[in-house]
């Protein structure tokens, strides 16, 4: 039987009108208070405050940036995306992001990817909103996507749970280099 093992979401921004500053230290006191109960912290990917009753210019924690961050800090912790809106990225892109984030994390980092979902947040960044089937079909690609470079299992919300892995199977079964090795990896290797 497996251990049940605790993540925490942590929140992208502050619901007490806190400035930016503020709120990071007010996230930096809640994770030297939990990370001895908790495993993994999990980073929302949204570009800006996904709560409608948010004001836009509310101060907001970007994914990457903030994983980057904290698990420099926390280095017994493991982070994860939560998940990558597979619309913002190119596969390349999100590819590279991921093995960057798992070479800085020292091996600590989670992929996660999803179809996406806040229709503003599109508009706002010149992204094009379509159709939730269109979005999960685009997922769906992607996965697959990743599948033919290489990976073993890759987590979707469009594939089967018992198809789920980490990331760095993704890496090492392409590119034959050790697992924290992959800052060279060539993007024609994970999108071909």
């Amino acid at each position: 039987m497996s251990t049940l093992r605790f993540g925490w979401h942590m929140p992208s921004f502050p619901v007490d009108g806190s400035s930016g500053p503020r709120f990071v230290e007010q996230v930096r006191a809640s994770l030297d208070r939990l990370h001895p109960h908790f495993e993994s912290v999990w980073v929302d990917d949204h570009l800006w405050p996904w709560a409608g009753w948010q004001p836009a210019d509310t101060p907001f924690l970007e994914c990457v940036s903030t994983i980057a961050h904290f698990a420099t800090v926390y280095r017994d912790l493991t982070f994860g995306s939560f998940v990558f809106c597979q619309s913002y990225r190119t596969p390349a892109v999100l590819a590279k992001t991921a093995a960057n984030l798992q070479l800085l994390t020292g091996g600590r980092y989670v992929f996660g990817i999803g179809a996406g979902w806040v229709e503003r947040e599109y508009h706002a960044y010149d992204y094009e909103f379509p159709k939730p089937a269109v979005r999960i079909a685009q997922l769906d690609e992607e996965a697959q996507r990743f599948s033919r470079a290489g990976v073993h299992r890759v987590r979707s919300r469009t594939r089967p749970a018992s198809t789920t892995a980490s990331l760095p199977s993704i890496f090492d079964s392409i590119s034959s280099r050790r697992r924290n090795d992959v800052s060279n990896l060539s993007m024609k290797e994970v999108v071909a």
